[in-house]
């Protein structure tokens, strides 16, 4: 198959198809993909969320450095940044998202892309630095196995409908004005070919616990502008995954947030950084 027209996400049972991410496309200067934002992906106040963002950019920009590597290698997501210039845009929108490289070697690469309307408003921007890893027989034979049979998951672990995005990822929330916490029992209901949770799924989990921090704070409208994932290492799959999102400024104009998400041997998994605008 030619890497550069190749996407691993032609099965109705991946992380993708799931957020209502259609096969990209290679145009021969840029990689183009699409999203039909399913119902749930909203947030408790009825809003698009912008945790779907994350999970779209994470997906193109990703496939456009893994088109770089060479037969027997993979990619995998080191560092995802995503800023919001726009709100989500409703249910059912039909929203667009293309991707360039702008630098590889042997290693991997960085592209960068944006997310747009039907009717070409930016709503978001992208980047991603993505490094090549040999596969190993285990993970051939188990990316063979789910291509084969059109799933990426047994039917027996897979999530149950639900009205908004936490419920659907299995997520539940507390929070404090100072702190917000995040858990995640099964997060093998999101795990990618690896058998791993999603690195877009953290990045939208990461998301939702910061948004839940500033909903504590209802005297002071706060929005996400940007939102920036580093990738430690994986969580396993049968893990408790805990995001925990703490302030780390608070100025009158903006604010700064951080997020650790671990798995339950306390090992640290991802770390964010999210700019608050207010």
């Amino acid at each position: 198959m030619d890497k550069a027209t190749a996407c691993y996400i032609d099965h109705e049972g991946s992380v993708e198809r799931r957020f209502g991410i259609d096969p990209c496309q290679w145009t021969g200067e840029r990689r183009l993909g699409a999203m039909r934002l399913p119902a749930w992906t909203t947030s408790t106040s009825g809003q698009g969320h912008g945790g779907v963002i994350a999970v779209l950019l994470d997906h193109v920009l990703g496939e456009e450095v893994f088109a770089t590597g060479s037969a027997g290698q993979w990619s995998v997501t080191t560092e995802l940044s995503v800023a919001y210039l726009a709100p989500v845009p409703a249910i059912g929108t039909l929203l667009l998202a293309h991707a360039s490289l702008v630098t590889t070697d042997g290693r991997g690469g960085f592209a960068r892309g944006e997310v747009l309307t039907e009717a070409g408003q930016v709503i978001a921007t992208g980047a991603v630095w993505a490094n090549h890893v040999p596969l190993s027989p285990e993970i051939e034979h188990r990316i063979g196995s789910a291509r084969a049979r059109g799933l990426v998951m047994p039917d027996d672990i897979a999530p149950p409908a639900a009205a908004v995005i936490l419920g659907q990822l299995g997520a539940v929330a507390s929070s404090t004005a100072v702190r917000a916490v995040l858990e995640v029992a099964h997060p093998d209901r999101w795990a990618n070919l690896f058998g791993t949770l999603h690195g877009g799924v953290w990045a939208c989990l990461a998301h939702l616990v910061v948004g839940e921090l500033l909903s504590a704070r209802t005297t002071t409208p706060s929005t996400i502008a940007s939102l920036s994932v580093h990738f430690l290492r994986p969580a396993p799959p049968a893990s408790l995954v805990t995001l925990t999102a703490e302030y780390e400024h608070q100025g009158r104009s903006f604010a700064v947030v951080t997020v650790r998400g671990t798995n339950d041997a306390g090992t640290t998994c991802i770390t964010a950084t999210a700019n608050i605008r207010r």
